[in-house]
């Protein structure tokens, strides 16, 4: 009949209104003057539009971008355009296409490209820096070694040659550090994520202290806050690494005399938390959400002279995810640095076998 006909009809385009709305992407309705008709809520989020009060208003007066104004107004368009909008404190970057419709409607598709944009950034810059990294000590070792090979034997006395030996050993270490570095990323990207076993942590921690002590040579004034019964499931030796890393960068990174703190106790919402506070030279704020990306340095120069990789924190990262844990940074320019690990109460294990 005709009422199953029209019922058929509105429940096929209840289907398909639902099945837009419920889109990744947002998806947007013009008639003939570019009026806006209807917009699923994810178009809603993207370009700030309100269906109640933005409709039968012209697109291009609703969202006012000059670049997306200039692209609408176009007869056709072949390619989509990168629109870089504020959201939230942030950029957003949003890929928009638009296509005629019907006799003369138009939709418009918007995709949020911001995660994408940027892990794209990520790739290229870790790239420029390998390219950057590698090539800087090869060229050291590299310019010794035709010195040496080239400058007669009587015209080096045994101090000069002792010493671009050891300048040479320093550049090959370096190099070793960064590929080690590199190749602990690589794995912990590669290998699926493992619950591990129990883990008596206050070990772990306290050899990673004897490391940091010896690097420090006492010019470092060393707290501890260790709950020897709080226990963990995870991997050895990613914790190891990890813990490892946050001790020896607050050496690294506490000018002398300074005071670091090590904690590691159970917090009163039942998580276990591992923190490293010094009284070093701080991060500025604008730094800060940049710290793990790999390579990434606040002073290129003093991390160099403290021979850091620029890997460390990117490794804590990923062994902090890996272990259902989370990495938070509170710090102040000059005014000493907080690195924390937070575990989950799952984690937390009654005792050792």
């Amino acid at each position: 009949s005709p009422f199953c006909q029209y019922q058929a009809f509105g429940d096929t385009l209840g289907s398909v209104m639902a099945a837009v709305e419920a889109l990744p992407d947002g998806t947007v309705l013009l008639n003939a003057d570019m009026e806006l008709v209807w917009c699923n809520q994810t178009a809603s989020n993207h370009l700030g539009l309100n269906t109640l009060t933005d409709r039968h208003h012209n697109i291009i007066n609703i969202f006012r971008v000059p670049e997306f104004a200039r692209y609408a107004r176009q007869e056709d368009w072949p390619s989509p355009i990168l629109i870089h909008t504020h959201h939230n404190g942030g950029t957003r970057a949003l890929l928009i296409n638009m296509t005629r419709y019907g006799p003369e409607d138009f939709l418009m598709v918007t995709r949020d490209v911001t995660q994408i944009e940027k892990l794209e950034t990520m790739r290229r810059d870790f790239i420029a820096n390998v390219s950057h990294e590698l090539p800087t000590p090869l060229t050291v070792l590299a310019g010794f070694l035709e010195t040496l090979a080239e400058t007669p034997a009587e015209a080096l006395s045994d101090e000069q040659r002792a010493q671009y030996l050891n300048l040479m050993r320093e550049q090959a270490n370096r190099m070793q550090a960064i590929i080690s570095d590199l190749l602990t990323l690589s794995t912990l990207e590669s290998q699926p994520q493992g619950d591990g076993g129990p883990l008596n942590m206050t070990d772990i921690i306290r050899a990673s202290l004897d490391q940091a002590r010896a690097l420090s040579a006492g010019r470092h004034e060393f707290k501890t806050d260790i709950d020897a019964n709080l226990h963990i499931t995870g991997m050895a030796n990613e914790l190891t690494s990890a813990i490892s890393n946050l001790i020896n960068n607050a050496v690294h990174y506490t000018p002398p005399p300074g005071t670091i703190t090590v904690e590691w106790k159970r917090k009163p919402d039942g998580t276990a938390l591992f923190a490293v506070t010094d009284t070093g030279i701080g991060v500025a704020t604008k730094d800060i959400p940049r710290l793990t990306e790999r390579f990434y340095r606040v002073d290129h120069s003093r991390s160099r002279a403290t021979g850091g990789t620029g890997l460390g924190l990117a490794i804590t990262r990923h062994v902090a995810l890996r272990h259902d844990g989370e990495l938070k940074v509170d710090s102040r320019l000059g005014a000493g640095s907080r690195f924390s690990i937070v575990f989950p109460a799952r984690r937390i294990v009654a005792g050792l076998p």
